[in-house]
């Protein structure tokens, strides 16, 4: 071995003589630096001596005629110290290794031992307890720096993740990826129990503690069971009818936060969520899921009776009830039942007054967002609905309904007094006037009453002076159309 390291390391003859002062137990000056002697405390023959602690400087070179470590002889054990193979120890790591031990190489893996150690270290903080650290604002106390990071954006606002399609940002990484999965409608976290799908892991996590955990929470009025005290609070709101959570602009009262921050879009008309092929935006993902139907063609929902499909569950259990003639929706007010939840809540407008859609043009309110879009065509002129017998076009598809009868002759309507047929169910209603002799719509400057809302308007041009219907011949006006079709008959010889 001194015959090998004399020959190929440089600082053999070096490691030979510090091998020597150990066996003698003297000391020996150090020749790299001309330090005053070191002089190690040499432990009794019975203790063993700590090697890294050892005056060595270790460089071995392998060269190709070097024999195998097996084939070496074992040096001698020096008399009062450690044993031989403890002090060839690191000459032994070295030469398996085939690489230097040198103290002043810097080695970018000890970098990353340095950051997987520290990482360890906050590992071992988050199973001990131990929080170092503290939120300037609030204190509360983190184990891991970067989870204080994410804390502090609750404080601060920012968002620095942000969805490449409707804009909006998130705070977290995750939240912005189980975002994402709103504009495709894809669940890829299934529960390996019922088979549920979510959106979001922590949703299935949570889910799968109703398959694992037991049900505590029993609501007292009908037995649900739930795994949270939390959701038998929000279900208990079912039977009291409590609403704590207010709309600041209408005060519309809603069960939970959620709904009223869906519900607050209304006003704000924000719609964060965006259809990836059409561009349509939406206030709800749920409602871009269910839009991703209309181009997919999709319809997972099917009655059991008739075997119609449907894109949405409401759809099903509305259609259902036309099986059974069941109107599921009551009005607590007058009492009248519906087929549709919206139905009913659009019916209940009626007894509020509330109008909550307004047009941006004129400001004319309404009590549905549906009359809202019709209104606006008449600022527009949008006429989408086209007749595809004479090429005329409507604002309202019942206005194309009632046309169509012109080409088909239908009329569905009959007087249930003389049976007179009408095309429309309006003007059968307006001729059941005669025969009961009701005048409901009277002229407010001369208290006269009439059976058609048209025959006041008529009536009412004459204190107005008012003659909308002109002549394109001779420009005489009149104040009914009537009038001026019976006066264009005389331009026309008939």
């Amino acid at each position: 071995m001194t015959s090998y390291e004399q020959t190929f390391c440089p600082a053999g003859e070096e490691n030979q003589r510090r091998r020597d002062a150990i066996e003698r137990h003297v000391q020996v000056p150090d020749l790299e630096d001309d330090q005053d002697a070191l002089t190690p405390d040499v432990k009794e023959e019975e203790e063993e001596v700590d090697v890294s602690k050892l005056p060595l400087t270790v460089v071995v070179v392998k060269a190709e005629e070097d024999v195998d470590e097996d084939q070496v002889a074992e040096p001698s054990r020096p008399s009062g110290g450690a044993p031989a193979d403890e002090l060839s120890a690191p000459l032994s790591h070295s030469h398996n290794t085939a690489e230097p031990l040198r103290s002043d190489v810097h080695d970018e893996s000890d970098d990353k031992r340095l950051k997987s150690t520290e990482k360890e270290a906050s590992d071992v903080k988050c199973h001990t307890g131990k929080k170092r650290f503290i939120c300037s604002v609030c204190s509360e106390s983190f184990a891991r720096k970067e989870n204080m990071t994410v804390h502090m954006r609750t404080h601060t606002g920012e968002k620095p993740f942000s969805c490449p399609v409707c804009g909006q940002k998130f705070a977290r990484k995750g939240s912005l990826v189980g975002h994402a999965a709103t504009h495709t409608g894809e669940k890829p976290f299934t529960c390996s129990e019922c088979g549920e799908s979510f959106t979001y892991n922590y949703n299935l996590t949570r889910h799968m503690q109703t398959h694992t955990r037991e049900k505590l929470f029993i609501c007292s009025v009908c037995g649900v069971n739930y795994p949270y005290k939390h959701s038998l609070s929000v279900h208990m709101r079912t039977h009291t009818g409590e609403k704590p959570f207010s709309c600041s602009d209408c005060g519309e009262r809603f069960t939970n936060k959620r709904n009223l921050n869906v519900h607050m879009r209304r006003h704000t008309g924000e719609k964060p969520f965006q259809c990836s092929v059409c561009g349509k935006r939406f206030s709800q993902g749920s409602h871009v899921i269910t839009h991703m139907r209309t181009h997919t063609g999709e319809k997972l929902f099917s009655c059991s009776v008739c075997r119609c499909t449907f894109a949405k569950k409401a759809a099903l259990i509305a259609h259902t009830a036309r099986h059974t003639g069941e109107k599921p929706y009551t009005c607590t007010v007058c009492g009248e039942s519906l087929f549709y939840k919206h139905s009913l809540n659009a019916h209940m407008r009626t007894h509020t007054g509330e109008k909550p859609f307004s047009c941006c043009v004129c400001g004319k309110t309404f009590p549905q967002k549906q009359n809202m879009i019709k209104h606006m065509r008449t600022h527009t002129g949008e006429k989408p609905f086209c007749c595809s017998v004479c090429g005329d076009a409507f604002a309202h598809s019942f206005s194309l309904s009632v046309h169509m009868h012109k080409h088909t002759g239908e009329k569905p309507f009959s007087c249930s007094v003389c049976g007179k047929i009408f095309s429309q169910s309006a003007n059968m209603i307006a001729h059941m006037r005669t025969h009961t002799g009701e005048k409901p719509f009277g002229c407010t400057v001369c208290d006269k009453m009439f059976s058609q809302r048209a025959h006041l308007v008529a009536h009412s041009r004459t204190h107005t002076g008012e003659k909308p219907f002109t002549c394109s011949v001779c420009d005489r006006s009149y104040f009914k159309k009537s009038s001026l079709t019976a006066h264009m008959q005389k331009h026309n010889g008939e």
